[in-house]
């Protein structure tokens, strides 16, 4: 594109990919809100051991994406070679872990309550992010963290209490358990989807490219490539290749956990109405909910991410109230608002902010090393390292 201000060929940068991303990012993130929804009700529905809906869920969701990633795998083994699909397959065996813990945990407690203690995820997030990663909250963060915390309180308090929750011990603290690993599944899959060697090698080489050859020939180029770009992630990993690794892998390395005490061997498998409900639950929450997770935590913050997931006790109690008649107090209807008010104000606050804005520093794509947002130095911040 002719900039005639300034007398040369100007393309288009990594920032409008970026921003593409993010928007994109929000729209996946609130259809897979929706079919968070449905997660619990299916699990209840589902008559199978805990451990084999866990794994069978992961495992189906990769087989329906493997005809999609063959080539992509030819592709991604030449390049990066077995141990890159072994990086891959850290953040699937923790979510793998997140879904027995979860699914266990629902099976003896309610829909309402393992919802709930799920939907604190984004103070835990919040956590992180502050003393591990040593970033600055900013104070909207802190604001709608806030409402977070006073609808948790809310819904403490109206039931009186730990013992009154209606639940089982075991199922809460499996809930909790799942929370903290489904915290720690996507720090570790942004983590990883952004130390990609080949989008580093990839943006190497189309440095030197540009520096070689003529403003016309620069220009031409770098607009294909930014219409190829603006299809992939900017890890260099197609998205379709790193979630069938991530589901399927992640299924396969938890099936010891069906496996074990013969609940595999035990299981009616041609019980219709469990199987319908597990196919559901693959394609659903897991296709539809986990993909939109794992597209966006490569363009978003995590802490973001994490406040979409509110608005599942709402929709997940509002589910079991049509399907398994599970009615919640009307006392508890001010915490739902909350998590609904606070979710609502993150969102329009963080809008158009740099994608690391928590850290009080810039952090550079993993794919073309330019910024993602106004560059704030951490001396000027305050923060320490």
């Amino acid at each position: 594109m002719w900039d005639p201000g300034c007398l040369r060929y100007t393309t288009p940068t990594m920032q409008a990919v970026q921003d593409d991303g993010r928007r994109r990012a929000l729209v996946f993130l609130a259809f897979g809100v929706l079919s968070f929804g449905f997660s619990g009700v299916l699990i209840k529905l589902c008559r199978y051991p805990p451990a084999v809906i866990a794994s069978f869920r992961m495992i189906l969701a990769g087989i329906v994406l493997t005809p999609f990633c063959i080539r992509a795998w030819r592709r991604y083994l030449l390049e990066r070679g077995p141990l890159g699909v072994l990086l891959l397959l850290v953040p699937g065996v923790l979510l793998g872990l997140h879904f027995q813990a979860w699914v266990a945990g629902l099976k003896l407690t309610t829909v309402a309550t393992g919802t709930f203690i799920f939907s604190i995820n984004p103070l835990f997030f919040a956590l992180a992010e502050r003393f591990v990663r040593r970033r600055r909250i900013p104070l909207y963060a802190l604001a709608a963290l806030g409402l977070v915390a006073a609808g948790a309180l809310w819904l403490f308090w109206v039931k009186e209490g730990r013992a009154a929750l209606g639940g089982h011990p075991r199922g809460d603290l499996l809930c909790l358990l799942s929370t903290l690993l489904f915290v720690v599944y996507l720090f570790v899959s942004r983590s990883v989807t952004q130390t990609s060697r080949s989008a580093k090698t990839q943006t190497s080489r189309s440095a030197k490219t540009q520096t070689s050859r003529s403003a016309k020939t620069q220009t031409s180029r770098s607009a294909k490539t930014q219409t190829a770009a603006a299809g992939t992630p900017p890890t260099g990993v197609p998205h379709a290749l790193y979630i069938h690794i991530l589901y399927l892998g992640g299924g396969l390395a938890t099936l010891p956990f069906a496996l074990a005490g013969g609940q595999l061997a035990g299981t009616d498998l041609r019980d219709a109405a469990s199987a319908l409900a597990l196919v559901a639950l693959a394609l659903l929450p897991t296709l539809i909910g986990h993909t939109a997770n794992n597209f966006a935590v490569r363009f978003l913050p995590p802490l973001t991410v994490s406040f979409f997931t509110l608005a599942e006790p709402v929709l997940a109690t509002g589910a079991a109230m049509v399907v398994l008649g599970e009615f919640p107090a009307p006392s508890e209807v001010p915490t739902y608002a909350l998590f609904l008010v606070a979710t609502v104000f993150y969102v329009l606050r963080s809008r158009g902010r740099p994608l690391e804005e928590l850290g009080g520093r810039t952090e550079r794509s993993a794919s073309g090393g330019g910024d993602l947002g106004p560059a704030t130095s951490d001396r000027r911040k305050g923060s320490s390292r």
